[in-house]
């Protein structure tokens, strides 16, 4: 499951249009109490529905990694933030804004730290009782064709050397060898398979350049979409990225 969409309300439906659009956002629907965005590279969209003012609801997130830019850029094309960007203790960097609804706004910066701060939850915290084999985390049911490709030692899983694979689980330690593999891990799974891609996570604390956005990238450049993250184990990270629906 992954949170791709989110609804804010527009009192004044065109006046909200134009102020997301200065942001950015690329309108791809739209009628006359509704019209829904694309956020960047289209992972992710957002929309407004005619109603009434937002008055306590959500606050909406939206990460830069070139913040300051960003917030200078839109205060020249006449958006008003609160203030300048802040560092927070919580090792977040904030600009924060109104949009034509009251919906409170932020566009900040927090890298790593958004999912992987240094007071993050251990991983046996977090999962409390349960007990999930990773077998079953990862899909892999019996019978089907399993490629392993630079897994660590001890991965149990493998039962082919070669593609065509219904299940290819590549790790990789840096983007360049990502760059390397993926195309090669594309080519040995199946159009109806799965492709697992596993990284170092930062609690591993192994030096590494990959993060799942660098992995998500690169997928959603060719016919694949992620779908799905889990913990493989106390080191690795692991994000699922399968065949676009369409394309199957």
């Amino acid at each position: 499951m992954k949170l791709n969409q989110v609804t804010a309300p527009a009192v004044d439906l065109d006046r909200s249009i134009a102020f997301y659009t200065t942001l950015g956002f690329k309108m791809i629907v739209k009628n006359d109490h509704y019209a829904r965005f694309e956020i960047g590279d289209g992972a992710s969209t957002f929309s407004l529905h005619l109603g009434e003012p937002a008055g306590n609801g959500p606050q909406l997130y939206f990460e830069c990694d070139d913040l300051d830019a960003r917030v200078a850029e839109l205060k020249a094309k006449g958006v008003v933030f609160d203030g300048e960007p802040v560092d927070q203790s919580w090792l977040w960097r904030e600009a924060w804004f109104s949009d034509p609804a009251g919906n409170r706004l932020c566009l900040y910066f927090a890298g790593e730290n958004r999912r992987f701060p240094p007071w993050r939850l251990k991983e046996r915290m977090m999962s409390g009782t349960s007990k999930t084999p990773l077998k079953t985390k990862l899909g892999i049911k019996d019978g089907l064709r399993v490629l392993a490709m630079g897994a660590p030692k001890g991965y149990a899983f493998a039962t082919v050397a070669n593609g065509p694979a219904d299940v290819v689980h590549l790790f990789v330690t840096s983007l360049a060898e990502l760059d390397r593999q993926l195309p090669k891990a594309r080519k040995a799974m199946t159009t109806g398979g799965m492709l697992w891609v596993s990284w170092y996570k930062k609690a591993a604390k192994i030096p590494t350049d990959v993060t799942e956005d660098a992995i998500r990238e690169r997928a959603l450049a060719t016919d694949l979409v992620d779908v799905k993250v889990c913990a493989v184990d106390d080191k690795w990270s692991g994000l699922k990225l399968v065949v676009r629906r369409e394309l199957r």
